[in-house]
């Protein structure tokens, strides 16, 4: 299990909790439990965050390309229970702060757009209710 991953968050406002977050389930599949409990205490606010990334991190789209795509390619077994996270970390998948990244799927006509750090972070702190 990985347990030195780490999302960078330079626009993100972590104000104090509203509570204790729940950790979701899939954050397991990717970081240790002491790892993933002693954030939960420590620093709650990153437990929400890693939340929001599983569910909003992303887009899956049907490619409107006719020709061979240029993108790199990745494989995703299982769209109905994607875990984005999982999925960065074992097809080592890089993501940028400014432009999304966007990335084949092998054997299907979809694209996996990862979104922007900088809009996902906007999206977060809107979430949240937090802002600068």
């Amino acid at each position: 299990m990985l347990i030195g991953f780490v999302v960078i968050l330079p626009t993100i406002i972590f104000a104090q909790s509203k509570g204790t977050p729940t950790i979701d389930k899939r954050l397991y599949e990717v970081f240790e439990a002491d790892f993933l409990e002693q954030m939960q205490r420590k620093t709650p606010a990153m437990i929400e965050y890693y939340n929001f990334f599983l569910d909003h991190a992303y887009d899956i789209q049907t490619s409107t390309k006719k020709e061979t795509s240029t993108y790199p390619e990745i494989t995703i077994n299982n769209f109905e229970n994607i875990n984005i996270l999982k999925i960065i970390t074992d097809e080592n998948l890089k993501r940028d702060y400014h432009n999304q990244s966007i990335y084949q799927i092998v054997g299907t006509d979809k694209l996996l757009i990862l979104i922007a750090e900088k809009e996902l972070a906007k999206k977060f702190n809107q979430h949240t209710g937090r802002t600068h």
